[in-house]
């Protein structure tokens, strides 16, 4: 497996093991294997993760190469109807995002050889019309080096 296969599993393993209790304030029902439009969302898997890649930039050095490697977490939520817009919506993307950072601080390589570090760059939440379901993205970036 490549080295950006690799991450992408450990991350996958990593986030499943959010669960509620005394170290995370939810839990991940599924991490799924690709980016799914809200409507594809099974009723069973609220709240759910999705990892998707985006750009990366290498700095060669004298003998390794620095990835610098952006990835996102689409997260998808599901609350009871939010008529008093008390902001249910934006509560739960808190709770995950919270939850992320604090599993990105307890495992900031992974567990894969050659991170050097990983970090939570970021949270947008997007809102759907139904008003009780919408998702969200937490940006990471991944660094990790390479021999030439």
């Amino acid at each position: 497996m490549s080295i950006r296969q690799d991450i992408k599993a450990a991350l996958k393993v990593k986030l499943l093991t959010i669960i509620s209790g005394t170290t995370y304030a939810t839990t991940i029902v599924k991490v799924h294997d690709k980016v799914l439009e809200l409507t594809e969302v099974s009723e069973s898997d609220f709240p759910s993760l999705a990892i998707a890649s985006l750009m990366e930039r290498v700095v060669k050095g004298e003998s390794l190469r620095e990835h610098t490697w952006g990835l996102v977490l689409i997260g998808y939520v599901k609350v009871a109807q939010d008529y008093s817009n008390a902001g249910n919506l934006t509560a739960e993307y808190e709770k995950i995002y919270n939850d992320v950072q604090v599993l990105i601080d307890a495992n900031p390589e992974l567990g894969v050889e050659d991170v050097v570090d990983v970090e939570v760059t970021g949270l947008d939440p997007y809102l759907d019309d139904s008003d009780t379901k919408g998702f969200f993205t937490i940006g990471l970036q991944v660094i990790y080096n390479t021999d030439f």
